[in-house]
Formats: structure tokens, C-alpha cells, sequence
């Protein structure tokens, strides 16, 4: 089961994007500013704080994977690229793929329409 971060971000947001193709810059954005895959509060988001620590981005690493059921997006933020593949079956049956030796992120599809690399 996915936990739906993105969404409950924008429903928790005080300034809420005027478009949706802002919505995973700002959201990578919170996510390397706080340095934490669940930025939010304790009363909307509940941690087990025995496992807090392995939800922590000190220092940012070169990937980080949302997997969240929003939309698919990559978004490149200093040295960090940062991935939401989406849900395969709502996306066309797209999929990413990391090169770490190259530090890019290829975007595939299981029907071979077409893929798409970034750096």
C-alpha cells in the first residue's frame, strides 16, 4: 500500500501551488529542506520512532525514489535527482531506470512506445 505523501502535503500545505506541474518541485524541495521523507506533523503523520532515523536525507544522497501514487515526475535539485515513478498501471506502463554510473535517470515503457534519459 502506498502512503500517498504528495497528496496528503497538498492538502496539508499553507500555500497551495496554483497549478499542479509545481507540485513535485515544491515537493522535492520540502523533502531536501527538511532532509526527511515524511516532513509533515506528528498529528497527520505518526512515527515510529524506532525507524525515524532510516526516513532521514543527511546527507542527500544521488537518488531518492517517492514512489508515491501521483503522477510520474523526475526532478533534478543540485546533485540529487529525485524519482516518482508513479502507479505502473495508471502511467502507460512506464517505468524508471537508474544508471548510477552515470548519475541519469532513463524513463521506459513495458510496450516499447518510446524512452526518454535525463540527467
Amino acid at each position: 500500500m502506498r502512503y500517498d505523501l504528495v497528496e496528503k502535503m497538498c492538502r496539508n500545505s499553507i500555500h497551495m501551488s496554483s497549478t499542479t506541474a509545481d507540485i513535485p518541485e515544491h515537493f522535492c524541495h520540502t523533502i531536501a529542506s527538511v532532509g526527511h521523507l515524511s516532513p509533515l506533523p506528528l498529528h497527520i503523520s505518526p512515527v515510529i520512532w524506532q525507524m525515524d532515523s532510516y526516513l532521514t536525507l543527511y546527507p542527500l544522497p544521488d537518488l531518492v525514489v517517492i514512489a508515491d501514487k501521483f503522477e510520474h515526475f523526475h526532478y533534478q535539485l543540485e546533485n540529487t535527482m529525485f524519482v516518482n515513478p508513479g502507479s505502473f498501471a495508471r502511467t502507460d506502463l512506464n517505468f524508471y531506470v537508474y544508471y548510477p554510473a552515470l548519475r541519469t535517470v532513463e524513463v521506459c515503457s513495458a510496450d516499447q512506445k518510446a524512452t526518454e534519459t535525463f540527467e
